[in-house]
């Protein structure tokens, strides 16, 4: 779900960017009218509101970044990344060239249970 909520967020800049300069790629709807029938300060602005909002509504989000990146690809971490508790757990993880092969193979969500030793215990 975090993957969901910042690729929305990126989404938002973009539009709100192309939105600026006339570019109607990702809005059929107003590429279908008329030029003059299109305003385009209310269109960026309706995209502007929605994106200064957005960092509100997910607040909670924000601060679980590590957590969420950490268990997903635990190998793509450097030790010093991680707070201190987890260090040496990460060490024992990606020093397994067993469970790195069998994670490399599987999806995040199905290869949970190969980090049944590698508890995420984020106390921040």
């Amino acid at each position: 779900m975090y993957s969901h909520i910042t690729a929305f967020e990126v989404k938002l800049r973009l539009w709100e960017a192309q939105l600026a300069v006339g570019q109607f790629m990702h809005f059929p709807r107003i590429a279908a009218c008329a030029p003059d029938d299109v305003d385009l300060n209310t269109c960026v602005g309706v995209v502007t509101s929605l994106r200064e909002e957005f960092p509100s509504r997910f607040t909670g989000v924000g601060p679980l970044a590590l957590g969420f990146k950490l268990f997903t690809s635990p190998f793509d971490f450097t030790v010093d990344e991680v707070p201190a508790p987890l260090q040496m757990e990460l060490v024992e993880l990606q020093c397994n060239d067993e469970l790195k092969a069998k994670y490399r193979t599987a999806s995040p969500l199905s290869s949970s249970s190969l980090l049944t030793n590698f508890q995420i215990t984020l106390s921040m």
